[in-house]
């Protein structure tokens, strides 16, 4: 096995519990807060019988809330004036689409951040879990670029 690697299924386990909270192969902690109003209309969409995993909604509010702690410390080691560029993709559970961009730019105005654009780089192919079990029609996600500045 390459070095640096996991080795096993405990090690595994041990690294996604040291990551942000962006999959449901670990039980985590309840979110403590709810980083933007955008977020509980889409939870309260989601309909649990269709998720593949029932922490799907619980995920995708901790997901935010520890995308406004990154983004929280980097306004804190940035310049005045200084900007960020955020790369990320749109995602969707059983037929609920998740526009992760436009509820990231909103969590950094939040946050002191000024906005400068969000712009889609490309349209992406939609998996089978994220429009499976409803009759949603299967729309294409797009991979953005959120530019904010201090």
């Amino acid at each position: 096995m390459p070095e640096g690697l996991v080795k096993n299924n405990e090690e595994l386990r041990k690294l996604r519990l040291n990551t942000m909270r962006s999959h449901v192969q670990v039980k985590w902690d309840e979110p403590s807060f709810m980083s933007s109003p955008l977020i509980p209309p889409l939870l309260d969409q989601l309909q649990v019988n269709k998720l593949w995993n029932y922490r799907l909604p619980m995920m995708i509010q901790a997901y935010f809330c520890d995308m406004t702690e990154v983004l929280n410390n980097c306004a804190r080691l940035m310049k005045k004036g200084g900007s960020a560029w955020i790369v990320v993709s749109t995602s969707a559970y059983g037929g609920v689409e998740i526009p992760v961009d436009l509820i990231l730019a909103d969590v950094a105005t939040r946050n002191g951040w000024t906005l400068t654009g969000v712009y889609v780089l490309r349209q992406l192919r939609s998996a089978g879990q994220h429009w499976a079990q409803t009759n949603s029609t299967k729309k294409p996600l797009r991979e953005s670029l959120i530019i904010v500045k201090r």
